[in-house]
């Protein structure tokens, strides 16, 4: 199967679709948030360092996360779906380095466009189960939780995230807009094939566009 890099806005299902690929088609979900909290988990010393600098509050630099990245993609085998890198022009020319580096197959992208008001809908709506980490959500049907805002898994009150909210998500977008968004172009440039998926529709509809894509490939 053909590697694959997805760019979305947040809340777009980026996490959604890897997980689909992962349990589906055995893909390996390289998700640079994932990655770093491994780190921080095994205390190694890079481990030790990023926690420093994330409880700082600021970012950890591309130096860093590249270093955690090429020692992952050393020791990992089959077809790869990347979930929050590239984040940016930069990050995509690092990116594109290290493929050849380590002798990795030129991914497609796949580009998951949708309604800025629908992904509002989806940040704003969002409950989560503090307990088990179910996410549900009061304005679509079907992801409702149990009458009285409670959990249909552990009966546990559900709460909001500190960041679901509108001043937030309009600054995350408007990052997106200003720095992801761009390495879609950035990459059709450098002789990736970039798909694009209106995952404003059903799941399955969503899913059944992937497969196609990867099939293709």
């Amino acid at each position: 199967m053909i590697n694959v890099i997805l760019i979305a806005p947040p809340s777009a299902g980026k996490g959604t679709v890897s997980e689909y690929l992962v349990n589906n088609f055995d893909y390996s979900h390289i998700c640079t948030g994932n990655l770093l909290r491994e780190e921080i988990k095994k205390n190694s010393k890079i481990g030790k360092e990023v926690k420093d600098v994330m409880s700082k509050g600021l970012f950890v630099s591309d130096e860093v996360i590249f270093t955690i990245l090429e020692d992952k993609l050393s020791n990992v085998k089959g077809s790869l779906v990347f979930d929050g890198n590239p984040r940016n022009v930069t990050q995509a020319e690092m990116l594109i380095q290290l493929f050849d580096k380590l002798n990795i197959n030129k991914p497609c992208v796949i580009n998951l466009d949708i309604d800025k008001e629908l992904l509002l809908k989806r940040i704003i709506g969002r409950r989560i189960c503090p307990n088990c980490g179910r996410t549900y959500n009061i304005n679509f049907e079907g992801m409702h939780p149990l009458e009285g805002n409670l959990c249909k898994d552990c009966k546990e009150p559900l709460i909001i995230r500190d960041d679901d909210n509108v001043e937030t998500f309009n600054e995350r977008y408007q990052a997106y807009m200003d720095n992801t968004y761009p390495v879609i172009d950035y990459l059709k440039n450098q002789g990736f094939k970039v798909y694009t998926i209106d995952v404003n529709k059903e799941l399955p509809k969503v899913f059944n566009e992937v497969e196609e894509i990867i099939s293709e490939e």
